[in-house]
């Protein structure tokens, strides 16, 4: 199925448990591999890294005191649909 998805965004360890692949990047590369669409990993406080353009492209996570971080994967997927839906590019979104 994931071959049919336009927008992959998964968890950070989506990519080591569905590849087998213990390390992050290179799990990174095999799962892209398996997609002929946008594909991006969310990192917790650290960001997110995508495959944009035939290369990796990496966005550092804001540092903000934490209470909850209920809903803050809802908010990602949100904000990237609404940064889509604006047209923007990824770097920006």
């Amino acid at each position: 199925m994931i071959q049919e998805i336009d927008f992959l965004i998964t968890s950070s360890r989506f990519p080591t448990l569905y590849t087998g692949i213990s390390d992050q990047k290179e799990a990174f590369l095999e799962l892209q591999k398996k997609t002929h669409g946008f594909l991006c990993t969310t990192l917790g406080s650290s960001g997110a890294t995508a495959w944009v353009n035939g290369e990796i492209f990496y966005a550092g996570g804001f540092n903000v005191k934490t209470l909850d971080t209920t809903g803050a994967g809802d908010v990602f997927h949100g904000g990237f649909i609404y940064g889509l839906l604006q047209n923007w590019e990824v770097e920006e979104i």
